[in-house]
């Protein structure tokens, strides 16, 4: 398998592995908690971000008008190779929405680059059933009409469900915007 590493040095962009995921991978749990991104588990089992949808948000105004949570700037050139995928807990008004997850490079003036490393579901659709393939044991929706599960207005629930697109970046300064 052939993979592109954004930020790598020249001519070290593209790497070959004939596993994956990569036999030195090391998963890395965050947790969101109060727009950040933690290593540890929040202690607070209360906490929770309240923001009203905006229908305005573009890419561009993502970190003004959407839920943003960002990591520390990374003491190291660290690469991050994989498919990152999202855990929730939604509470809403509505019996549906649609949620986005994207993983950017904010630098330290307040400047962001993008990798179009996002994913994205509708709330609907959250069901998790057994691939008809090998899916590297990533959440996997149907999307069927018979596993449709609208929300309950004003119920929490969880949901293992947002799988962003393959990411390989290699770059200190990464953090997490999700609206």
């Amino acid at each position: 398998m052939y993979y592109y590493t954004y930020n790598a040095p020249a001519g070290k962009e593209w790497q070959a592995s004939k596993s994956w995921p990569l036999p030195n991978e090391k998963r890395v749990k965050f947790f969101l908690n109060d727009k950040a991104l933690l290593k540890n588990k929040p202690t607070n089992t209360e906490a929770k971000d309240t923001t009203t949808v905006d229908y305005s948000i573009t890419p561009e105004t993502r970190a003004q008008k959407g839920l943003v949570y960002a990591t520390e700037p990374l003491a190291k050139d660290t690469q991050m190779t994989g498919h990152p995928v999202i855990n929730l807990w939604v509470s809403s008004t509505a019996t549906d929405g649609d949620f986005f997850a994207t993983l950017e490079r904010r630098r330290a003036d307040g400047s962001v680059k993008s990798y179009n490393m996002d994913g994205r579901l509708r709330a609907a659709h959250r069901a998790i059933h057994k691939p008809p393939y090998n899916n590297l044991g990533l959440p996997w929706h149907r999307g069927n009409e018979a596993d449709m599960q609208p929300l309950v207005p004003a119920s929490p629930r969880s949901w293992r469900s947002i799988c962003i697109r393959s990411l390989t970046t290699s770059k200190p300064d990464i953090a997490f915007a999700c609206s």
